[in-house]
């Protein structure tokens, strides 16, 4: 267990899962640990033993071949940060293979499920499916349930406050489309991603604007859509006000990688080598390409300034904050 967690983790292959007869169970990806993964997690939670088994890689990573293809927006260790805040009692990973994904719904339901976890309460949603060629669906449970005698509790979709059906889907789109306020209204806080402060070019300096060049903690996490944003960023415990650009920095050369960049309001010092999160807030305009360093310069203290407006406001009305579920943001490691 990490430090300071309350719930258990198990690595399914590798520690020896201590059985819990009588348990509440779901299973999944839970890729966010959104609002609709939390209204089925309360499902779970009213039972003994509340039990969440996952998968790691994310199903469709493995299946297809290609690990990109489905970017992650919780990494492993921060959905078990999650789930432990929620107040589940187990978590057990399961590393998913092609192996794994051949096993059938009967089998994957009397073998891991009931005889190794204990499961005797299943929560699922009403599309839920699992096993070889997605056998395992609703209907196949509620035949089970009686033979194996357990109780299956469906649970229909969630919907937000604009409507939409709530879904780790919906949310990677939304930060796609740069539509950060409907994505952080679906995972009830903030969009967050962990990167380490490497070296850059030292532009940003040079136009009286020192930005820290982030490399993504985790390469399979999802970035937001090419912009600029207002953003907050945390070295461990403290917080910065900051404006943030993803991009490729084209008025100084031709494409190039991905670059994603913070400069930290009211901050001075050095942040080489270290981990920082980054919360992202609004979205400010997109990447532009200008004439001149100057005109550059100046937008970007034109960037500054709207972004120091905006979570100015935030702050003032609580907006952005967290539902209260999934608590402070954790260092990251």
């Amino acid at each position: 267990m990490g430090a300071g967690r309350r719930m258990k983790v198990f690595h399914f292959g590798t520690d020896s899962i201590e059985r819990q007869a009588g348990a509440s169970l779901t299973l999944g990806t839970f890729d966010g640990v959104h609002l609709g993964h939390r209204h089925l997690l309360n499902r779970v939670l009213e039972g003994k033993h509340p039990t969440v088994v996952t998968f790691e890689p994310h199903p469709v990573a493995v299946l297809t071949g290609r690990p990109d293809a489905v970017p992650v927006l919780t990494p492993l260790e921060e959905k078990l940060r999650k789930l432990d805040l929620l107040g589940v009692e187990r978590v057990v990973v399961i590393p998913f293979t092609h192996e794994v994904a051949a096993i059938e719904a009967e089998r994957f339901l009397r073998e891991i499920l009931i005889d190794t976890i204990g499961m005797n309460r299943l929560v699922v949603g009403f599309n839920h499916f699992f096993g070889k060629d997605r056998r395992g669906n609703v209907e196949f449970l509620r035949r089970k349930s009686a033979e194996y005698s357990f109780e299956l509790v469906v649970v229909e979709a969630f919907t937000g406050d604009g409507g939409s059906v709530v879904s780790s889907t919906g949310v990677r789109r939304a930060l796609s489309e740069r539509r950060l306020e409907d994505a952080n209204s679906f995972l009830g806080h903030p969009y967050r991603m962990c990167g380490t402060v490497i070296p850059g070019d030292g532009r940003g300096r040079s136009l009286g604007q020192p930005t820290a060049n982030l490399e993504p903690k985790n390469a399979a996490q999802l970035i937001p859509a090419e912009g600029v944003y207002a953003v907050r960023v945390y070295d461990g415990e403290k917080r910065y006000d900051a404006v943030a650009s993803i991009g490729r920095k084209t008025t100084f050369r031709e494409g190039g990688s991905l670059c994603v960049e913070v400069h930290l309001f009211d901050f001075s010092g050095d942040l080489y080598g270290k981990s920082l999160a980054v919360e992202w807030l609004h979205y400010l305009r997109p990447q532009e390409t200008f004439a001149t360093a100057e005109e550059l310069a100046a937008q970007m203290q034109r960037d500054g300034e709207a972004a120091r407006a905006i979570l100015a406001r935030n702050a003032s009305r609580g907006a952005q904050a967290d539902t209260g579920t999934t608590g402070p943001p954790a260092p990251c490691s």
